[in-house]
C-alpha cells in the first residue's frame, strides 16, 4: 500500500508542476499580447517599431511614381518621364535599364539618388522601330535597391 500511495503522490506532484509551467507560460503570453496591443494602439512601448509606418529600410529602396507608363497613340518619337524615389537609408544606384524592344530607350539619372530624394527617368518611344497597333514592352531596371533589385516597368503604346 505504501508503494501505491507514494506513486500516487508522485503523479499528483508531477501534474501540479506541469500545471504550474502551463500557467506561467500563459501569463507570459498574456503579458506579451498586452504589450503588442498597447504598442499597436498607442504607437509606444517595446513593440512600437513593429507597427510604425515610418520604418526606414537599411539600404536603398526604390519606389516608382508610375509603374505602367502609357504613351497612348504614337506616330512620332515621344518621351515621358517617370519619377523614381529612394525611400531607403542609402544611395540608390540604378546600374542598368534594359528595354525589351529597340523602340524604347531609357535615360538614367546622372548620379545615384540620395535617401529621401527623387529623380526623373526618361523613356523615349520611337514608333519607326516598332510594329503598328497596340503593344506593351518591358524595361527592366537593375539597382542596388533592398526591396527590388530588378524592377520590370511595363510600357504601353498604340502605334499609328
Amino acid at each position: 500500500m505504501n508503494k501505491d500511495r507514494h506513486s500516487t503522490e508522485h503523479q499528483i506532484l508531477h501534474l501540479l508542476h506541469t500545471q504550474a509551467y502551463v500557467l506561467v507560460a500563459l501569463i507570459v503570453v498574456a503579458f506579451l499580447l498586452i504589450g503588442v496591443v498597447y504598442s499597436y494602439t498607442t504607437g509606444q512601448g517595446m513593440f512600437a517599431k513593429l507597427f510604425s509606418s515610418e520604418r526606414v529600410i537599411d539600404g536603398a529602396q526604390i519606389m516608382i511614381g508610375d509603374d505602367a507608363p502609357n504613351f497612348g497613340s504614337v506616330s512620332k518619337i515621344e518621351s515621358k518621364t517617370i519619377t523614381v524615389s529612394n525611400t531607403g537609408s542609402k544611395i540608390l544606384a540604378i546600374s542598368a535599364a534594359l528595354p525589351s524592344c529597340e523602340c524604347l530607350s531609357v535615360t538614367l539619372p546622372p548620379r545615384g539618388i540620395e535617401p529621401g530624394k527623387k529623380e526623373e527617368l526618361q523613356l523615349t518611344f520611337d514608333p519607326a522601330k516598332s510594329t503598328k497597333g497596340k503593344q506593351s514592352h518591358i524595361v527592366t531596371l537593375t539597382s542596388n535597391a533592398h526591396n527590388l533589385a530588378n524592377f520590370d516597368l511595363v510600357v504601353s503604346a498604340n502605334v499609328k
